[in-house]
Parts: structure tokens; C-alpha cells; sequence
């Protein structure tokens, strides 16, 4: 008996073990897998820390790298965030070029402002209005004034982000020293101004010259002769025009075209244009119509300034209108403010392309047409006129088709103002 109890027990032992077995080996099996686990973790925020400090090392080296060639290329870059204004910075190279000392907090749109040149603040308070209302990219150019009294040119150019619905704004973008640049473009300047008041009274008397001889002066010409004279006597009228472009285009650059004041009548003034004209005309059998409205007031205005814009326009239509051609310019108060000269000046020559009418007010630009035509124009006329017209708050506008002709419209006030903005009465 005694032995078979001690069957019994060992037999249950054994049933015991067994049953455990199940257990032990699913402990087993949980501490390898958290041991797996724990190593897989450690691994990761090893491998995690290991990438995390090779971006930092790595943004570090891109952000030195970018300060670096901020400082070397002269520019800044800025982030204004309205949205979240801890977002908002300013480069170390945006503090150097505006001559301020890095700070905690970023500087505000007003410290563009503050620190502009007196005589630009108000276009630049104009752009920068125009910045944060306007999404898109948007560039300008102004001078600015150091605390050190320093005068320098800057370029800014940037994009403005704005969400219709919520009106956040977001405004990113770039700050350029462009101060060598302009002192290089303003000694170019002086150098074509001087060369070209240098060339222009030489040429202005052999034009006289010409002109006296074929008015069929004491001393008759062949026919041989007058060929010969005619091509001199056009050949300096078109280095005149080039000289005056070029004069005219410097003195914009460098600041110097100044307006002086004066009253005198248009009409003739006008007329002094065509008779100036009748040459080029005549010898492409061109029909120059003027009309002028009955008791037009006196201009109040830079008469040489004026004369060169119709004169631009005039000659304009005579060069790029073929034989046999018509040009008519009307000469009237404005319909909608009497206050307004109104000019239109018609031709029946090449016209403008379609696709080239957004480039023609732009320096230097002629259309492929105008090229073929006359391959020796200088792509300066039109926008020294149209500066000069903005000068004096006026406008000017043109319709064209190609071949058969163009129409340029212009309106200025009776009465300019010169630089100092001290208008001068007129009766």
C-alpha cells in the first residue's frame, strides 16, 4: 500500500511538471521578447539620437553655410509672420546691411521706414502697403540711411502668402546692398552724359549747316550735290536724336532732369516740331496733319522737356511709317478735365505686334517690325517720354495694329510743377 501511494505522489509530480512546462515556457518566451524589446529600443534611441545629432550637425553647417554667403553676396533674408510673430526673423546679414544690432525681438516692417532715405520714404511706404495687401511676389529698389549717416542702396524682393478666407499673412523674402551696382550705373551715366553733351554741338552745326544749303542759299547746288547734302543734313538730324535720347536717358539715371518752369504756346512750339520734320517727311512723301482747338490756354511747363515728347512722338511716326503714308496729330483741351492738354498722335505705319505692346515703354526695347525698318534706332525715345509724362502727372496710352498703323495718346497739365513743387499761375 505504502508503495503504491508513493506511485501515486511521484506520478503526480510528474503531472505537475508536465503541466508547469506550458508556463515556463511562455515566461521564457515573454522575457525574450521584452528583452528583444528593451535591446530593439535602446538601438533605436541610439540610432535616433545618432540622426538626430547628425541634422543638427548638418542644419548647422547649411546655416553657417548660408550666413556665410549671405555676408559674402551682400544680401539679408527676412520672414515676417502674423499669424504667429515668434515665427518672424531676421538674418545676422539683414542687421548689417540696415547698420542695427542683433536683438531678441525681430524688427517690424516699420524699421524699413524709419530708416529709408527722406527723399524715398513715401514710395516705399507706398510698396510696403502695397506688399502686405497684395499676395504674389512683389520687388522694389530704395535707398536707405544708416545710423552711421551712411547712404545705401538696397533691393528687396519677396513673396507675400496670404489665405483668402482667414486674411494670415505671411511675408518672406530677401534684402540686396546693390550700392556698387549703382554707383557703377551712375558713373556710366556721367561718362554718357558727358560724351554726349560733348558730340551734340558739333553735330547741331553741321545739321545748320546743311539746312542752308538746301533752302538754296547764294551758292546754287547740282542735283548731285543736294542728294549728298540731304543725306548729311539726315544723318545729323538722327545722331541729334540719338545724342538727346542718351542725354536725356543719363540725366533720369543720375536725377538731374529737372523741370524749369516756363509759359509758352504750344501751338507754336508744335509747329517749330514740324518744321523741324518737314525733311524727313518730304522725302518719304508723307502727308503731317496738325490740328490745334481755338483758344487753347498757354502751357505752364519745362518747354524742352515738352518739345521732346511730341517731338518723340512725331518722329516716331515719320521713321516707322512707309512712303506715302499719313500722320496726323490733334492738338485739344481734354474732354473729361479741361484742366488736361490732350495730344493724339496717328500714323499709318508698321504698327506694334500684339505680343510686343507690353515691352514698348521699356528702355532699350524695339519690336523685331521696328528693327527691320530702321536697324539703327536706339529703343530709348519712348521711355524717356513716358518718364517725363509721369514726371508732370500726365499719362499716356496707344493703340496699334500691325500694318496699319498707331495712335499714341497723351495728356499732361496746363500748369506743371518743378522740383520743388511750387506751381506758377497761368492766365
Amino acid at each position: 500500500m505504502e508503495q503504491v501511494l508513493q506511485v501515486v505522489a511521484q506520478s503526480y509530480q510528474q503531472v505537475q511538471t508536465i503541466a508547469a512546462f506550458p508556463l515556463l515556457i511562455a515566461g521564457v518566451f515573454v522575457l525574450i521578447v521584452v528583452a528583444l524589446g528593451v535591446y530593439v529600443a535602446i538601438v533605436a534611441r541610439v540610432r535616433a539620437d545618432a540622426r538626430v545629432a547628425h541634422l543638427v550637425k548638418a542644419y548647422d553647417t547649411v546655416t553657417k553655410e548660408l550666413r556665410e554667403a549671405q555676408k559674402i553676396g551682400h544680401f539679408g533674408s527676412f520672414v515676417f509672420d502674423f499669424r504667429d510673430l515668434e515665427l518672424s526673423s531676421w538674418s545676422e546679414e539683414m542687421y548689417r546691411l540696415y547698420g542695427l544690432m542683433p536683438r531678441e525681438k525681430t524688427p517690424d516692417i516699420h524699421t524699413f521706414l524709419r530708416l529709408a532715405h527722406p527723399q524715398d520714404e513715401s514710395v516705399v511706404r507706398e510698396m510696403w502697403t502695397h506688399v502686405c495687401t497684395t499676395p504674389g511676389p512683389f520687388a522694389f529698389s530704395y535707398r536707405i540711411v544708416l545710423p552711421t549717416k551712411q547712404v545705401r542702396y538696397v533691393h528687396v524682393e519677396g513673396n507675400t502668402l496670404m489665405d483668402v478666407e482667414t486674411k494670415q499673412l505671411r511675408i518672406e523674402g530677401v534684402v540686396h546692398d546693390i550700392t556698387k551696382e549703382m554707383e557703377i550705373d551712375r558713373a556710366k551715366s556721367e561718362f554718357v552724359s558727358l560724351a554726349s553733351h560733348q558730340l551734340k554741338t558739333p553735330i547741331t552745326s553741321i545739321k545748320w549747316l546743311s539746312e542752308v544749303l538746301l533752302r538754296k542759299g547764294s551758292e546754287p547746288v547740282t542735283q548731285v550735290q543736294e542728294k549728298y547734302i540731304s543725306n548729311i543734313h539726315d544723318s545729323s538730324q538722327h545722331m541729334i536724336e540719338m545724342i538727346n535720347d542718351l542725354l536725356n536717358v543719363s540725366r533720369i539715371e543720375l536725377g538731374t532732369l529737372s523741370m524749369k518752369i516756363d509759359e509758352f504756346d504750344v501751338k507754336e512750339l508744335i509747329e517749330n516740331i514740324r518744321e523741324e520734320q518737314w525733311h524727313a517727311a518730304e522725302e518719304k512723301h508723307l502727308t503731317l496733319n496738325i490740328t490745334y482747338d481755338d483758344g487753347l490756354p498757354h502751357l505752364v511747363a519745362d518747354r524742352n522737356l515738352f518739345r521732346m515728347v511730341i517731338q518723340n512722338l512725331i518722329s516716331n511716326a515719320i521713321r516707322y511709317t512707309p512712303a506715302n503714308g499719313t500722320i496726323e496729330c490733334a492738338v485739344s483741351r481734354a474732354q473729361t478735365d479741361k484742366e488736361f492738354l490732350f495730344v493724339r498722335v496717328t500714323d499709318s505705319g508698321i504698327g506694334i505686334p500684339k505680343e510686343e505692346r507690353k515691352h514698348i515703354f521699356e528702355k532699350l526695347y524695339r519690336a523685331p517690325n521696328a528693327q527691320t525698318l530702321v536697324p539703327d534706332g536706339t529703343g530709348l525715345g519712348l521711355y524717356v517720354v513716358k518718364t517725363v509724362i509721369e514726371r508732370a502727372h500726365g499719362g499716356i496710352s496707344f493703340e496699334s495694329e500691325e500694318g496699319k498703323g498707331t495712335t499714341f495718346y497723351v495728356s499732361v497739365p496746363f500748369v506743371w510743377h518743378d522740383t520743388a513743387g511750387v506751381e506758377k499761375a497761368h492766365s
